[in-house]
């Protein structure tokens, strides 16, 4: 009697859904800086000045040194270098998601 199962069919649907489930599972690292791909994937694509302004500077609470996820959100005596504590900022973001007005302009 002749397979009644594809093989190759077989063999391709669990190689799919083996590579969905090892992507979910991927490494994502615990800091990030504002990189194109965090500023894609956690602020809407928006631009570096936008996230200062408009996150950073209106939420003070997503500093460090008042218990949130971002160290240096703009220069200063403390360090130049802004660094952004992923998955904390993910939690605080999806939170926050319908209260931040991502149309917003900046002022001109």
């Amino acid at each position: 009697m002749n397979n009644l199962i594809n093989q190759d069919a077989l063999v391709q649907l669990i190689k799919s859904e083996v590579d969905k489930q090892v992507a979910k599972q991927s490494f994502e690292p615990r800091t990030a800086g504002l990189t194109p791909q965090v500023r894609k994937d956690y602020f809407h694509g928006k631009g570096v000045e936008w996230i200062r302004t408009f996150i950073f500077d209106r939420y003070p609470e997503t500093n460090e040194a008042n218990g949130g996820w971002v160290t240096n959100p703009r220069k200063s005596i403390h360090g130049k270098t802004t660094t952004i504590w992923l998955k904390p900022a993910r939690k605080w973001l999806d939170e926050h998601e319908l209260e931040i007005d991502w149309n917003e302009k900046m002022p001109t």
